[in-house]
């Protein structure tokens, strides 16, 4: 049986990973200051900001780490210490941690489309131009994180880094910070109507349980690229996102229409990901954002 260590697996995108892998019949270890409720899951409790995974994982092997615990948007990023210690130090300590495991053949590191630059050509493939902007240490910490990881890739260690566009989907935070999907559902179902800001604001959005299977996907393969964009290729705007939730909760749409700074285009070049997922088919964006709602109204 195959092992994968996971960090952060209580997390948004761990609590849709982690099914995946025990259907998959993999040996799951959660490494993270809560615990993930199934008993088929080790958990190793561990606070990434007090204790070192060098010492907690000693004498440990595991054939996957999944990377995930970070501060994941920019809106938690907030404090600079902090956010280089969670997304950089630990990061490097891990990787320190995960070259002793003799059994290791993949190590991801889940990074993110903020890190190009705004002067990189679109639509942006991987080999594209990054860029550190003044006051974003979100997007900071994972350029740094980043060059930590092509340390240890060029020292042999099989890692690959995922640089993700925008996530959503069933157990993403919808306070107090929460992501456009997540605030737009909430405030949808608490106040009976769907109020955005711009409509016309476009983005490329992956549902987190499509993400969760070409992660268990990339586990089989024998092969696979250090960098890699994933995303759908297909942006949608607010607007199509108010009118599934307004449809579902029987909810008018108010619209106002706010001129928004102009956002980066992200457009992501994802012909690698296509080479490697040939025959991935993503889930319809009106069904994803269905089962997203569905579980807000749960919770809620």
């Amino acid at each position: 049986m195959k092992t994968v260590l996971i960090t952060g697996g209580t997390g948004f995108l761990g609590r849709n990973i982690i099914p995946l892998l025990l259907e998959k019949n993999y040996k799951v270890s959660n490494l993270a200051p809560g615990t993930y409720e199934d008993e088929r899951v080790e958990n190793i409790f561990f606070d990434a900001h007090e204790d070192d995974p060098r010492e907690t994982l000693k004498g440990r092997d595991f054939d996957f780490v999944l990377h995930l615990a970070a501060y994941s948007t920019p809106k938690l990023a907030t404090e600079y210490e902090k956010t280089m210690k969670l997304n950089v130090e630990f990061t490097e300590k891990l990787l320190q941690s995960a070259s002793t495991f003799p059994s290791l053949k993949g190590f991801f590191f889940f990074s993110t489309a903020l890190v190009y630059s705004d002067k990189a050509a679109r639509p942006l493939r991987e080999e594209a131009l990054t860029e550190t902007r003044a006051g974003d240490f979100y997007s900071e910490s994972k350029i740094k994180a980043e060059a930590v990881c092509k340390h240890f890739y060029d020292q042999g260690l099989p890692l690959h880094i995922w640089r993700l566009t925008n996530c959503f989907g069933p157990y993403q935070a919808h306070f107090p910070h929460p992501n456009l999907i997540p605030q737009i559902m909430k405030e949808a179902i608490d106040k009976k109507k769907v109020t955005i800001l711009n409509g016309s604001y476009t983005r490329d959005f992956l549902f987190s349980k499509d993400l969760a299977s070409l992660i268990v996907e990339a586990l089989e393969l024998k092969d696979a690229y250090f960098l890699l964009n994933v995303a759908t290729g297909t942006p949608h705007s607010v607007s199509e996102i108010a009118e599934v939730v307004a449809k579902e909760l029987d909810a008018p749409i108010e619209d106002l229409k706010k001129e928004l700074p102009q956002s980066s285009d992200l457009t992501l070049n994802i012909s690698k990901l296509k080479t490697l997922f040939p025959h991935f088919k993503f889930t319809a964006f009106d069904e994803a954002l269905r089962s997203s709602l569905a579980y807000y109204i749960h919770i809620v």
